[in-house]
């Protein structure tokens, strides 16, 4: 994974610096792949404790058969930040959610919210379930990065960290792990990420409003 040089357009090497800082390293966003844009992407590799793999197909139990029916229709770009990630991540993670349909949209929007509240929406009153944790903060309950959008791909995918129990949802450790290897990837693919857990896309993670840590869009 080690970089030691860089044969990129300007615009793949401005996304990579503008990740690297988001990250919280201190590094010009020229466009300019020089020696200091290396030393801090290598640095960045180290403190991650990421390394390069062979590709291979993942042990059993960390990922599922569904893994490729979980992408289908999920935009390429993402697609390959996933599939790179995967493979650099010390923590094995799995899809969990990829492209929506309109039903599962309203199944996600009723969730925490009243029967009134999904009518003012209109949303089918069925998918109201006001006894359960909320789990999107959407206004518009179509409005998500996971439907298919005017290019025909969903932008967003949803992943869940091993050893894949109910405990994990208080690890987030562990799903910064994953987002680490997730930017890696980004950053190295030249492909921009934003994150449920730092939609700002600043150096401080998990801040006010900050909590959606299985959520990648592009």
């Amino acid at each position: 994974m080690s970089m030691t040089g860089v044969n990129m357009g300007d615009r793949y090497v401005l996304q990579m610096q503008h990740t690297l800082r988001r990250l919280g390293y201190n590094l010009a966003v020229d466009g300019v792949a020089g020696k200091e844009t290396l030393k801090t992407f290598n640095q960045m590799i180290a403190d991650s404790g990421l390394k390069e793999v062979e590709p291979a197909k993942p042990a059993a139990g960390d990922w599922k058969d569904d893994w490729d029916a979980k992408l289908k229709g999920v935009h390429p770009d993402l697609v390959k930040v996933v599939r790179r990630a995967a493979e650099l991540t010390t923590t094995p993670f799995k899809v969990i959610d990829g492209v929506r349909s309109k039903e599962k949209m309203w199944e996600m929007y009723g969730k925490g919210r009243t029967a009134s509240q999904l009518r003012a929406k209109g949303v089918p009153v069925k998918y109201a379930k006001p006894k359960v944790r909320k789990v999107t903060w959407l206004n518009n309950p179509l409005g998500s990065k996971h439907r298919a959008h005017a290019d025909g791909y969903g932008h967003a995918v949803d992943v869940f960290p091993a050893p894949y129990t109910n405990a994990v949802w208080e690890r987030i450790d562990l799903f910064e792990e994953v987002a680490k290897a997730m930017y890696a990837a980004g950053a190295e693919l030249g492909i921009d990420i934003t994150w449920g857990g730092n939609w700002d896309g600043d150096s401080r993670w998990h801040e006010r409003g900050e909590y959606d840590n299985p959520h990648f869009q592009i």
